[in-house]
């Protein structure tokens, strides 16, 4: 058990239970209602447009990221790892891993590993 905001400290994250979520999810990734925040500021839109200067390089940096944890970890038994669907190029920005149902662990032994 962590105090908020403290969580990162006692590396005991996903034991603690938010709410009425399932036993080992992170608060931050589950979202309740579907829809857009689309009110960005005058300052927010400046920084975005200038950040699109910097596009490929960023969506080139996310692949070579994706690459290296997909090869480092295309070896590892009973993951089940992502691949981009057919006709796509992505700017993949998050790596999800899946734990095969035949694997000798849990989701939860996984995390605590």
């Amino acid at each position: 058990w962590c105090e908020p905001g403290e969580s990162g400290k006692c590396l005991k994250r996903f034991e603690y239970q938010m709410g009425t979520l399932p036993a080992g999810y992170d608060h931050k990734y589950i979202f309740s209602h579907v829809g857009y925040n689309l009110k960005a500021t005058d300052l927010q839109a400046a920084l975005g447009l200038s950040q699109l200067a910097k596009l490929d390089e960023f969506c080139a940096a996310r692949r070579r990221n994706w690459r290296r944890l997909r090869d480092g970890l295309a070896d590892v038994p009973h993951l089940v790892l992502p691949e981009a669907t057919p006709r796509s190029d992505p700017s993949w920005f998050g790596f999800v891993l899946t734990i095969d149902p035949e694997a000798p662990f849990s989701r939860a032994e996984a995390v605590d590993f």
